[in-house]
């Protein structure tokens, strides 16, 4: 049996158990260490509230990817093509006053 491992103070999730038998304390009653209810999916942090899972947490904010040298080589030649293009202009604006 697949049983939860829990922190008894906190009811945060540790691990999962694989046990023959339910797991007992010295006294012979289930440990309440070890809950058999699954996790449902999407939690990011279980906790165990004595009868059913909830999120114990915050996931962490998601850190901005480094762009790849593919991504760097586009945005210069991108750059690079802006400003070609206005360069090109300001040449004919010159070019249009001269022949004015």
């Amino acid at each position: 049996m697949i049983f939860r491992k829990i922190n008894t103070k906190t009811g945060l999730f540790i691990e999962d158990v694989l046990r023959n038998t339910i797991p007992t304390n010295e006294d012979g009653k289930t440990d309440p260490q070890y809950v058999d209810m699954p996790v449902p999916q999407g939690f990011y942090w279980p906790k165990w509230t004595g009868t059913e899972w909830v999120e114990g947490g915050k996931s962490p904010e998601s850190q901005p990817t480094e762009p790849t040298e593919t991504e760097v080589l586009q945005a210069q030649l991108k750059a690079s093509n802006d400003y070609m293009d206005f360069l090109e202009e300001v040449i004919v604006e010159m070019a249009q006053k001269i022949c004015e």
